[in-house]
């Protein structure tokens, strides 16, 4: 498939770019250079079966470019535009959090406050203390369980409107450890914080976040949380990739934790957004939050995960802040470096980490950086011996499943027995203790020997996002 493009032209002269631009360069020609190494990696994410990418540059406080590829509709061969529609994904989440920001500056709660001193009827239950706080639903550090989110229904033809209502959710928490003592990515913990949104303001969810953050920022979505009929037109269409590369259409779902990442927008909506949190809380003269604030969403805590964003230090030294998400069928990269002050916000109407690849690409690009395109990964030749040892029943505390290991035609395949049975993913090695897995979700896994030599457990990873440690059990010694 050859690429079809919709893009906005660069319409503004941008002044320059900080941070790592040769002297000699324009600001402009950095832009075009970026521009068609983008053009061509995103071609060969469409080449490999992608249906469509669409994206937006930032530089300073301006949107300096956005643009859209491939298809909407693969069946259709209907092209995407920089008018269609892609789901956020768990890039809401800043979005959530930020929202959340906004309450406390207004004084109606403070982050270290419990969260069921304002909960009323609808409180968690099984926390008897009173110890999970605003800021521990926001880091991830709540210890609350998350057991909701698989309960999904047509995003246009919805009767009721919501699977869950968000009233619902602190109900079915329960403790699973201590506040603060471990860091678990939480989906439910953020419908509860849009919970507290609407219990504080007394408006609806989506009415306070378009109102309150992202109208004043420029944006025109009116209904990214519960899009109308009209706005079904330009939905792009979901797509799964399936274990030989190839992608299938889904159908469009909404699921029960939309504060947690459930809402349809273009990428140049949601740029403007990561613009605000470049600047110091201000985009296109508005300011949403203070300085103040904003400083504290980025101040990592557990996993380098603070309110609402990842925060990393690059190769270059470079901040970041980051966030990204994967939905039924869609995926989102948002990526903004602190320093240079450049950001990217990329989407893929299919389960995939190409816009990863191609938002990595684009921040390294726009502050001047040499960018030679992403390293293949080369799989090595492992005796069954080597494999055998790594071979055996592995324990995920997150999802509390069993997780077996096998080897087959130099390769380990991994397969959660009770969350997931019959769908293990293929992971090729790279050494003989770290593997890879190539297609959607780029994962990795890293074992780790013990003092006496035996295998203990592997951590697995994906890019910015570590899954934890995945200890070895008994038997499996």
């Amino acid at each position: 498939m050859r690429i079809r493009a919709a893009a906005t032209a660069v319409l503004i002269a941008v002044a320059g770019l900080a941070c790592g631009r040769s002297e000699e360069g324009s600001a402009d020609a950095t832009l075009a250079h970026t521009i068609s190494v983008l053009e061509g990696l995103i071609q060969e994410e469409l080449d490999a079966g992608v249906p469509s990418i669409s994206l937006s540059l930032l530089v300073g406080d301006e949107v300096v470019w956005s643009g859209a590829y491939g298809y909407a509709n693969v069946g259709l061969k209907a092209p995407a535009t920089t008018e269609s529609l892609y789901n956020t994904a768990s890039t809401l989440k800043p979005v959530t959090a930020t929202a959340v920001l906004t309450l406390v500056e207004q004084g109606r709660l403070g982050l270290d406050d419990p969260v069921n001193r304002y909960l009323g009827e609808h409180p968690v239950m099984d926390d008897p203390r009173n110890s999970v706080t605003v800021r521990s639903l926001l880091d991830h550090t709540s210890g609350l369980s998350d057991e909701l989110g698989q309960t999904m229904t047509s995003v246009v033809d919805r009767q009721p409107p919501h699977p869950v209502a968000l009233h619902e959710i602190p109900g079915t928490m329960n403790t699973r450890w201590p506040v603060g003592e471990r860091w678990r990515y939480n989906n439910s913990a953020y419908a509860v914080a849009g919970l507290l949104i609407e219990t504080l303001s007394g408006i609806s969810y989506e009415e306070y976040i378009v109102t309150r953050v992202l109208a004043p920022l420029g944006v025109a979505a009116a209904h990214p949380v519960n899009p109308t009929d009209a706005m079904a037109e330009m939905m792009t269409f979901p797509y799964l990739e399936d274990p030989d590369g190839s992608f299938r259409p889904v159908a469009r779902t909404w699921t029960d934790l939309y504060p947690a990442g459930d809402a349809w927008v273009r990428p140049q909506d949601m740029i403007r957004f990561l613009g605000a949190h470049l600047n110091g809380g201000v985009f296109g003269g508005s300011r949403i939050l203070s300085q103040e604030l904003v400083e504290e969403a980025h101040r990592a805590n557990m996993e380098d995960y603070g309110l609402g964003w990842w925060t990393r230090v690059d190769e270059q030294g470079h901040r970041l802040i980051l966030h990204g998400g994967m939905g039924h069928g869609y995926s989102v990269t948002m990526i903004g470096d602190k320093d240079a002050r450049v950001g990217v916000y990329a989407m893929a109407n299919a389960s995939t980490q190409a816009n990863y690849r191609v938002a990595d690409a684009a921040v390294k690009l726009l502050r001047g950086d040499e960018y030679s395109g992403p390293v293949a990964r080369v799989a090595v030749d492992l005796e069954l011996a080597q494999l055998n040892r790594l071979t055996g029943m592995y324990w995920d505390d997150d999802f509390e499943s069993r997780v077996e290991v096998t080897a087959i035609d130099g390769r380990l395949l991994f397969e959660y027995l009770d969350l997931n049975p019959g769908s293990p993913l293929v992971f090729y090695p790279e050494s003989d203790t770290r593997f890879f897995q190539r297609g959607s979700f780029d994962l990795e896994l890293e074992f780790r020997e013990g003092d006496d030599g035996e295998i203990e457990g592997f951590r697995m990873r994906q890019f910015f996002l570590d899954y934890g440690f995945f200890e070895r059990l008994p038997e499996s010694r």
